[in-house]
């Protein structure tokens, strides 16, 4: 064990703060909680503006998915009014003409054909010559759509159907 050393009698008190320190620590302890509350503050001001541009994000999203489907609704509604206007009767020529008119007629489309049951296509605009379709792999995943299609298709219910 260590002894106790006493050199005539002096106490070795300690020496008290220099006034510096001491306003320096009380400083440092009074502003602790204000710096608390600001990074708080911050950490919540900064999950209040990523929340808000998630929800701004995801309205964008909304608002163009919206859009995008009613394009496509105008779309399919402007194939219908089409294929009601085409004669299979008709010539390549009148056919085109039809298809002029129609891509003339509407800012989105800048072009519309039809391709014949032989995977030829005869009828277009802007069409220059009859156009080949059964060499290209779209053709080919088409018509192997098509054949699932048939395969898998439930015959029409005709139970509800009345009889005139």
């Amino acid at each position: 064990m260590a002894e106790w050393n006493d050199t005539g009698g002096e106490s070795t008190a300690r020496r008290p703060l220099s006034l510096r320190l001491q306003v320096a620590l009380m400083l440092a302890f009074a502003t602790l909680p204000v710096g608390v509350l600001a990074v708080a503050q911050g950490y919540a001001a900064f999950t209040d503006s990523k929340k808000l541009l998630q929800e701004t994000l995801t309205r964008d999203a909304r608002k163009q998915s919206a859009q995008e489907k009613g394009a496509i609704r105008e779309a399919f509604g402007a194939l219908d009014a089409l294929l009601s206007q085409i004669d299979p009767e008709e010539t390549s020529a009148a056919c085109s003409e039809s298809m002029r008119a129609f891509v003339v007629g509407n800012d989105h489309v800048s072009f519309a054909g039809v391709t014949g049951e032989d995977g030829v296509m005869r009828c277009g605009h802007p069409l220059a010559a009859p156009l080949d379709l059964t060499q290209t792999a779209s053709h080919d995943r088409f018509v192997q759509g098509l054949a699932t299609d048939r395969l898998h298709r439930k015959p029409p219910d005709l139970h509800h159907v009345r009889h005139a």
